[in-house]
This record gives structure tokens, C-alpha cells and sequence, in this order.
């Protein structure tokens, strides 16, 4: 991989987005149910997967971050704008960064996934 990526930057990033900063905290903390489905799918389907948190008016500044999810019956509610950067056009997940809406003491953000092919893009929590 190293060595594909030392010939291709797009290549590259693809790969790190992809390992780093979409599978590997899919794996490690989210909900095995979750996980399952979204492995079996990058295996099988060959899926892709990028990450949404940079915003129109903060860039990378998480500490800025005005997209913030709530509790809502069935599920969370989402509210904001982000750039769909890593994987746009290529991606089928997406881990979406949200700062919390309801509490303006709980400091920190949370991540969800956003799957493509969901109609409603449903929002399943995982960090």
C-alpha cells in the first residue's frame, strides 16, 4: 500500500481514508450489529467509506463545530451543514461529526454513520 501510495496521492488518500479514518473506528467502537453489516459490505459489495466533519465556515476547527445532533423518538435528529470531503462521488458510508444539541454542558462531539442507499440517510450512533 505504501508503495502505491508513494506513485498515486489519490490512491493513497483513498486507501487512508478508507483504513484510518472510516474502518478503523467502525471497528473498534461501534455496536458489533452495526459493524457486521457495514464489513460485510465492504467486502462483498466493495464499499467505501469517507468522514464528514470539516464545515462551510470552520473548516477543521471541531471546537467551532455548529452541527449538533438531538434525541428524537426512534432515533437523532441532525442539523447542520458539512463539506462531504474524503470520497465524495465514491463513498457509501459516511462517519458524520455532530456536537451535542441538547446539552450545553456535555462537552465533546459525536459520530454517526450515514449509509447512502437509506432513503431517510439514517443515522445510526456509534462513538
Amino acid at each position: 500500500m505504501e508503495a502505491a501510495a508513494y506513485e498515486s496521492l489519490s490512491v493513497g488518500l483513498t486507501f487512508g481514508i478508507n483504513s484510518a479514518l472510516f474502518l478503523d473506528p467502525v471497528k473498534k467502537y461501534s455496536d458489533p450489529s452495526v459493524r457486521d453489516g457495514i464489513l460485510r459490505k465492504f467486502i462483498e459489495a466493495k464499499a467505501m467509506g469517507g468522514l464528514m466533519i470539516t464545515e462551510p465556515d470552520f473548516g477543521t476547527n471541531a471546537l467551532s463545530m455548529q452541527s449538533a445532533y438531538q434525541t428524537v423518538e426512534g432515533g437523532y435528529a441532525i442539523q447542520g451543514t458539512k463539506h462531504w470531503g474524503g470520497l465524495t462521488g465514491q463513498a457509501n458510508f459516511w462517519l458524520v461529526v455532530v456536537i451535542n444539541g441538547e446539552h450545553s454542558q456535555s462537552a465533546g462531539a459525536k459520530v454517526y454513520i450515514a449509509y447512502e442507499l437509506d432513503p431517510e440517510l439514517f443515522f445510526k450512533g456509534i462513538l
